[in-house]
């Protein structure tokens, strides 16, 4: 895996599309790099110089990476140009216990892309709620500095308090490495391994900067 690479999600119209089995590049290393032209950043992938297009999934509702009328956007999407593409892969899809986890269904996802975008590069963003994990180590969660906004019961990300592990523990972060590793040494068995390009953690509200609870202030942990 080489970059991980920061780009913008776009997602176009829909249309009518049948699975069917395309053999897709074998593994090979390639060289990722993003590149300035103005104020525009491109990307290049050795040395091709690719539009900045990102489109974005999650993993669907089953577990044999179908994403219904998703994969049919996407196949769309790939015929016009797109060659990057993000899933997003919620805890309960690769998270068993601390320690312990099964990418299994991820590669299903990555597979079903390949399928019908050969030359279509991947990255995984792996997102990190675990309330399970906070209940092993509550002294390792989110302290909300007051009560949340919405009526009691309401447990929502946003207004909410919910239970979630607070980025300035170690434990957590320890945790998050352990993960990481654990999926770098999955992907580097697969035949596609080099057909992922790049892997970001998915923490907080919008798995970006926001934290969970944002709008309950800052998070008062020890």
């Amino acid at each position: 895996m080489k970059k991980a690479i920061g780009l913008l999600g776009v997602l176009l119209g829909l249309g009518t599309w049948h699975a069917e089995a395309v053999a897709f590049d074998p593994a090979r290393d390639v060289d990722v790099k993003i590149a300035y032209e103005g104020q525009m950043p491109k990307v290049f992938v050795d040395g091709v110089r690719h539009e900045p297009w990102l489109a974005i999934s999650g993993m669907g509702l089953t577990d044999d990476g179908d994403c219904g009328k998703v994969d049919e956007a996407f196949r769309k999407l790939y015929d016009r140009g797109f060659r990057f593409f993000q899933v997003n892969v919620h805890q309960n899809r690769y998270y068993i216990d601390e320690g312990k986890y099964d990418f299994t269904r991820v590669g299903r996802r990555i597979e079903r892309i390949l399928s019908y975008a050969p030359e279509a590069y991947v990255i995984v963003s792996l997102r990190f709620t675990h309330a399970d994990w906070c209940r092993k180590h509550p002294e390792d969660a989110i302290v909300y500095t007051r009560k949340p906004l919405r009526p009691k019961g309401w447990d929502g990300e946003h207004m909410g308090c919910p239970l979630r592990p607070s980025a300035a523990s170690a434990a957590f972060r320890a945790e998050v490495g352990r993960t990481f590793a654990a999926f770098g040494e999955y992907v580097r068995a697969q035949p596609w391994s080099k057909r992922l390009v790049g892997v970001r953690p998915g923490w907080g509200t919008y798995t970006e900067w926001h934290t969970f609870g944002f709008v309950n202030g800052p998070d008062a942990s020890p």
